[in-house]
């Protein structure tokens, strides 16, 4: 917030608003990050799943195979 707002303090406009706008692009930073975070998380989940179903299918093989000798 503190470089956000050090941006504002050069605009020729009134000091609450440099506030509000600093505040308001810094929650928009924040919010930013936090959906990358998410989206990081969602696919590294999403690769995790697909590890888990393929050893999950070689042992459910590994036992139907043991099963028809």
């Amino acid at each position: 917030m503190a470089s956000t707002l050090a941006y504002q303090w050069r605009k020729p406009i009134p000091t609450n608003l440099k506030i509000i706008h600093a505040r308001v692009v810094a929650q928009a930073a924040c919010l930013a990050g936090l959906a990358a975070v998410a989206s990081v998380e969602y696919l590294d989940h999403k690769q995790e799943l697909k590890t888990v179903a393929a050893r999950l299918e070689a042992v459910e093989a590994h036992v139907v195979g043991g099963e028809k000798k």
